[in-house]
């Protein structure tokens, strides 16, 4: 390591110590919690038995690797320095040889990822793509590059640089050179079978189109252009045919904004060898039929040459389908009330893992657990069960071996080796936390209760082993909105820092209710998809103000002091609810949510409902609400947040300020919508528990 980094290592160091010797009598123990390592990424090379994740641990996330009869686990790679880079992409070469991986950027932002500097350091920072040999431990930075796409048979790979195709071979990575230069921008790349040609989508604007490039051929085909968004192109096994989604083209008027409109989508194949593409299959003319607003969208897939398989809302809740290349007939895969998700398929295409919230427990609806299904039979199965959660499958290798992530209420989440053949299981990398640290959290309640309108909401109700009488009641809400809070750890890293803090208030002697209402996932296209959601009216608030009652009238809670936070959509409805009914929620922290929802948008052409559609917007949006606000409130915001535009917190405090609401406010220059600093990561969530906890101490002073 050279002076330089070593310097700036020891630095960092020296700030950070300084930083946490700052909070180390009051929230030592948050901070302690904080540290826990969050595993993601799972990979397996189902050539080799191997697998491998991601850890974080306060901020430096590594790869490491899982391989032999012994499961001996090794760190691969050595980022050790808490410089808000995160890890993505992580894939095995054909033959097992090499990884690949992107760091920079934020992948889960709303827009194309895009450099990211929450360390606010003064080197310009990137994306960049790397391989490793797995043998001789030799790292690579390849390129500045993202979503690179393994060779099917040879050691090489294409990636996108600025949008556009790139290749390399993984023995002579410094022969990277461009592939493909296109008008628009190059997404979803996927290799033929036998490695000689790539399917891509080309996206412009209003419509997209699939590309079709033979290596050494001097131009693109373009795969049945039409007036429409072309996407997910997926080879058959044979490599004879592509599949892809169709749907409508961006564009043309609309009778209205504030009605909900179907949203149409249709499987086509083409016929390479006839240059012919015709649909084999258009959704159901129903709500529910409509394109799924889920991760990976409709997921279509090609894994034995006589079917394509999906996910759809058809029949009320996610589940697969397959659809038969011969004749069209479509068969529903799974059945029941669950939702399917994360497949991964094994390498012959015969059968896919999922995960699902189904299980013979009644709170398996708030878990998720592995299940299979052989596609060709038509059967399906849970492989797991219990009070853990299992999410992140994958085959291990040809015996139908498999491996997974599981948490459960007082472990993070690790991988899990499970021999189906010998009906075994061990666990991988307990070495890499502190089971100590977790010993006295508390197993959360399912609740569930009628909203304001009827609807069936669902959460866990956190209560502290013992304490005072009259407890301060606190109700979490998550973001999203399409999300679902399980009982126990939350596998992505947002929620899983969430978790802690939850756990940690309640060690505080606080009650917290973890909230799923209405357009989150897990409980049905319905649930989902409510009428005067969002900007057509917030009909979810209906179930924070209910929630808010719910717990006022439980026996230990303290019904005059309620409080309520959360973060992005969470933080939108803690600010409706600090608005709108400041007689119930007595204080909240509000962190990086949309405040100000009013249409200002350039249209061509407005809608005959476009002023309706203005005023519900506002009256949606809790800056309307500030005159009723009386409630004291933090607003966490990082002005470089990628997915909630940081003014809209300047618009919410500008008016809070001018109404005299007490408001503090904590800001993060650099920082995006997912705490990509350690040290920021602690920053919030120390200023948000201390937070809340003076203000719930006070309400209990005021009495």
């Amino acid at each position: 390591m050279s002076n330089k980094f070593f310097l700036y290592g020891a630095v960092c160091l020296a700030i950070n110590f300084l930083f946490v010797s700052v909070y180390s009598q009051e929230h030592k123990h948050l901070i302690d919690l904080l540290s826990t390592p969050h595993v993601n990424n799972l990979i397996s090379a189902q050539v080799e038995g191997k697998f491998a994740f991601t850890v974080k641990s306060e901020g430096k996330q590594n790869v490491y690797l899982v391989e032999g009869p012994q499961h001996e686990i090794r760190k691969i790679t050595d980022f050790d320095l808490d410089d808000g880079q995160e890890i993505t992409s992580v894939k095995f070469s054909a033959d097992g040889k090499y990884i690949v991986f992107v760091r920079g950027g934020d992948h889960g932002a709303n827009s194309s990822p895009v450099p990211v500097n929450s360390g606010s350091f003064i080197q310009k920072q990137e994306i960049a793509l790397f391989s490793i040999h797995l043998q001789s431990g030799n790292m690579v930075k390849i390129d500045a590059g993202d979503r690179p796409v393994l060779h099917p048979k040879e050691n090489k790979l294409v990636y996108l640089k600025n949008f556009q195709l790139w290749q390399v071979d993984l023995l002579k990575p410094e022969l990277k050179e461009p592939l493909i230069h296109v008008r628009g921008a190059v997404s979803d790349a996927r290799w033929s079978p036998d490695g000689k040609e790539l399917a891509f989508v080309v996206r412009r604007n209003t419509h997209s189109f699939i590309g079709r490039y033979k290596l050494g051929d001097p131009k693109v085909k373009w795969v049945s252009p039409s007036f429409a968004r072309d996407h997910s192109p997926r080879w058959s096994p044979s490599g004879t045919k592509l599949s892809f989604i169709r749907q409508r083209a961006i564009g043309g008027e609309r009778d209205s904004i504030t009605s909900p409109r179907l949203n149409a989508w249709e499987v086509f194949l083409y016929d390479i060898e006839r240059d012919q593409a015709s649909a084999i299959y258009k959704s159901p003319e129903t709500k529910e039929g409509s394109y799924p607003r889920i991760a990976g969208g409709v997921n279509l897939n090609w894994p034995l040459d006589e079917f394509v398989t999906f996910l759809s809302y058809e029949h009320g809740w996610p589940h697969l389908y397959r659809l038969s290349i011969k004749d069209g007939t479509v068969k529903q895969l799974t059945k029941g009330e669950f939702e399917v998700r994360e497949l991964a398929f094994s390498s012959d295409g015969s059968r896919a893992l999922y995960s699902a919230n189904s299980g013979e427990d009644p709170n398996d609806l708030h878990r998720s657990h592995i299940g299979c299904v052989d596609i060709q039979a038509a059967e399906f199965n849970m492989l797991t069960k219990g009070e853990g959660i299992e999410v992140s499958p994958r085959f291990l290798n040809s015996k139908g071996d498999i491996v997974y992530l599981q948490g459960s209420v007082g472990k993070p989440f690790l991988p899990v080796i499970e021999r189906l053949s010998k009906n075994t299981s061990s666990m991988v990398g307990l070495e890499l936390i502190d089971s100590s640290l977790y010993r006295d959290f508390v197993v959360p309640k399912a609740v569930s209760f009628e909203s304001i309108d009827g609807m069936t909401i669902y959460g866990q109700l956190y209560l502290p082993k013992s304490g005072a009488a009259e407890l301060p009641g606190m109700i979490y809400i998550h973001g999203g909105p399409r999300r679902q809070m399980y009982m126990g750890w939350h596998p992505s890293s947002y929620y899983h820092n969430d978790y802690l803090t939850n756990q940690y208030l309640v060690s505080q002697g606080v009650a917290v209710l973890v909230l799923n209402y209405r357009m989150g996932t897990g409980y049905g296209y319905d649930f989902q998809n409510p009428e005067n959601a969002g900007t057509l009216g917030a009909s979810e608030y209906q179930d924070i103000l209910a929630a808010g009652k719910w717990l006022q009238k439980q026996q230990r809670i303290n019904s005059n002091n309620i409080g309520l936070f959360g973060g992005s959509y969470g933080g939108y409805l803690t600010a409706m609810g600090l608005g709108k009914n400041s007689d119930i929620f007595k204080y909240g922290v509000d962190v990086h949510g949309v405040h100000n929802r009013e249409k200002k948008q350039n249209l061509d052409f407005f809608p005959p409902d476009y002023d309706l559609a203005s005023k519900v917007a506002w009256q949606s949006s809790p800056s309307k609400y500030v005159k009723s606000w009386k409630s004291p409130v933090l607003i966490i915001h990082g002005d470089d947040d990628q997915n909630v535009a940081f003014s809209q917190s300047i618009d919410l405090v500008n008016r809070l300020m001018d109404n005299q609401v007490e408001v503090e406010t904590l800001v993060l220059p650099d920082e995006n919508h997912h705490w990509m600093l350690h040290e920021n990561l602690i920053k919030v969530k120390v200023n948000q528990v201390d937070f809340l906890l003076k203000k719930a101490k006070e309400v209990d002073e005021n009495r």
